[in-house]
């Protein structure tokens, strides 16, 4: 089982549709969607030349959670605290620069079950149920999909209320995912 957030989901997928690699059972993705804004791109390339990019946690707090009432009022210092570690850069500009126009052909690769959640309400990508179900579409050789959105949440599911319920969501298909293999 394969679990990816984000750039992480995208690399996940990118992963599981290579058909020489890792065996795996199942994908699971969210806080990933095919497009970004487009004008993300400019915003990350003119960042200064760092390995790492610190985001503020004023600016987290405004791009990574949903509407208040959707996250405990201590869940963004929290957040910054466990989770709050640089991101590459190059990760950055990379994800508005190449994910959109290779997210078809790499999500049409994938050839395990599919779990995949969106965020309603995330600033880093273009997202909305017809995004998300374009995601799904595109995934034509997953033998099983479960894609949809997740409602009044931001980027970081996890770090909101509903984001226990998203795990349990990803714990079940795993489980399901290890139960239908061949004996």
């Amino acid at each position: 089982m394969l679990i990816g957030h984000s750039i992480g989901g995208a690399i996940a997928a990118t992963i599981a549709s290579e058909p020489d690699g890792l065996p795996i059972i199942g994908l699971a993705v969210s806080g990933v969607c095919m497009n970004t804004p487009p004008e993300h791109k400019p915003m990350w390339e003119q960042l200064p030349d760092v390995p790492l990019v610190e985001i503020p946690p004023e600016a987290k707090a405004q791009f990574m959670f949903g509407p208040p009432g959707s996250f405990d009022v201590d869940m963004p210092d929290i957040s910054a605290r466990v989770a709050g570690a640089g991101a590459p850069k190059d990760e950055l500009v990379d994800i508005v620069s190449t994910w959109s126009s290779s997210a078809p052909s790499v999500l049409g690769r994938i050839a395990v079950p599919v779990h995949y959640r969106q965020a309603e309400i995330d600033h880093l990508w273009i997202c909305g149920q017809q995004e998300v179900d374009s995601f799904a579409k595109a995934l034509a050789n997953a033998p099983r999909v479960d894609a949809a959105m997740m409602r009044n949440t931001g980027h970081c599911v996890d770090f909101h209320r509903v984001g226990r319920a998203l795990q349990l969501q990803q714990l079940a298909f795993a489980l399901q995912c290890a139960a239908e293999l061949p004996r």
